[in-house]
């Protein structure tokens, strides 16, 4: 879930639909809760969803319709972006798709909890011994 009262943003990869959701991996769906909320999924064409038609190998996200029917709001390719108005607290959330392949890269963040690069260890230069006059 991510919310302007708990987690902000998310990182890293999303697996599709036809995945075990008991299975220790990467997650499979994200509701992401304002008052108007929102699920994201990859909508992979594999398995049991190989025949997709509609936005296969593509993240979807679809506005909750509570009682009514839900609405698809974007598709997304990698490359694509989507932000959603600004229903979170005032703020929006923005869900970039970096890649896609068999889990796809995304990164989610609502305005102002920007999402920061993962952290590597420093790379130390070289050191020579110091050189003295002859």
């Amino acid at each position: 879930t991510i919310s302007t009262s708990g987690t902000t943003s998310y990182s890293g990869n999303i697996a599709d639909l036809t995945q075990d959701p008991d299975a220790a991996g990467s997650p499979i769906l994200f509701f992401l809760d304002g008052t108007t909320d929102y699920y994201l999924n990859y909508n992979r064409a594999t398995g049991i969803n190989a025949g997709t038609i509609s936005g296969p190998d593509q993240v979807r996200i679809v506005q909750n319709g509570g009682t009514q029917q839900s609405i698809l709001q974007a598709s997304l390719a990698a490359g694509e972006t989507w932000t959603s108005p600004a229903v979170f607290g005032g703020s929006t959330v923005t869900v970039v798709v970096n890649s896609i392949g068999t889990e796809a890269n995304i990164n989610i963040s609502i305005a102002g909890a920007p999402v920061t690069a993962p952290i590597t260890a420093p790379v130390t230069a070289p050191v020579t011994a110091p050189v003295t006059a002859p």
